[in-house]
């Protein structure tokens, strides 16, 4: 999925110039490696939640670099884009806030991304001019491929469904540091801050102590020990209480992507 054809030119052209994708094999030229990843959490400070939940995950369990609970610089941030395979976003829209989007497209390249921000993949229309959106700023950068939500989603399915995709990714169950994030309840249609009220209820998906039980068999790649994005994405719409609403917010732009989990 790409707004229009000048996007995936762009990203066509510059994902070729990036280090980790640039390969004579075509079966490991469109690798994203996790391990080269960093993290934007919870940069308002008012996901505490959120935070909790991913905090934990990122820095320990993972190993990534990066920002949690402050809002960072915008040089800190295009280096970080520029520098990393992949770029997670946990906060609220598209990160825009802290990266001018003009900024933003004018990067030499950019790491692919997944942005669990409310209408983080929203294109807006500008009258008779082209729709516009920070989603096509990620893209016209050389993202290769962006995971972000079409509207507004509530911060508990979210992490849900990010929870998911990070489990694809890394082939294995989420730790415990990310087990809160299945136990509350369902909130509003926007990500706030939620409350610390327990619920005994799991989102279908959701093993014992909260954690994500979907297979992860359909988009795996055995061999390569790869996940597709996209097929990532689909399999994990169903750890969401919403899948057609929550779930379904969330969708891929630009081109076939794989990533590697650590280690590999």
């Amino acid at each position: 999925r790409c707004p229009n054809l000048a996007v995936a030119a762009a990203a066509a052209i510059r994902v070729r110039a990036m280090p980790s994708l640039s390969s004579s094999s075509s079966s490991t030229s469109n690798v994203l490696h996790l391990s080269s990843g960093f993290y934007l959490l919870n940069p308002d400070g008012d996901l505490v939640a959120t935070q909790e939940t991913f905090e934990g995950l990122l820095k320990q369990g993972l190993g990534l670099q990066g920002v949690c609970g402050s809002k960072p610089n915008s040089r800190q941030l295009t280096a970080a884009l520029q520098q990393h395979d992949l770029y997670l976003y946990f906060g609220h829209g598209g990160g825009e806030q802290y990266v001018p989007l003009a900024a933003l497209k004018r990067l030499n390249k950019c790491s692919g991304s997944l942005l669990m921000g409310c209408s983080s993949g929203r294109l807006r229309k500008r009258g008779v001019y082209e729709s516009d959106g920070a989603i096509w700023a990620y893209l016209m950068a050389g993202c290769p491929a962006a995971v972000a939500n079409l509207w507004d989603v509530t911060d508990r399915d979210s992490d849900r469904f990010a929870q998911s995709v990070l489990q694809s990714w890394t082939a294995s169950s989420i730790s415990d540091s990310a087990d809160e994030g299945c136990n509350a309840d369902e909130g509003g249609m926007s990500r706030k801050p939620r409350s610390n009220k327990d619920d005994s209820r799991r989102a279908p998906g959701c093993g014992q102590n909260g954690s994500v039980s979907n297979s992860t068999s359909c988009c795996s790649n055995s061999l390569t020990g790869t996940v597709d994005v996209s097929a990532a994405v689909a399999a994990s719409r169903q750890a969401c209480r919403l899948p057609s609403l929550i779930g379904a917010a969330a969708v891929c732009y630009g081109l076939p992507t794989k990533v590697a989990g650590p280690g590999q």
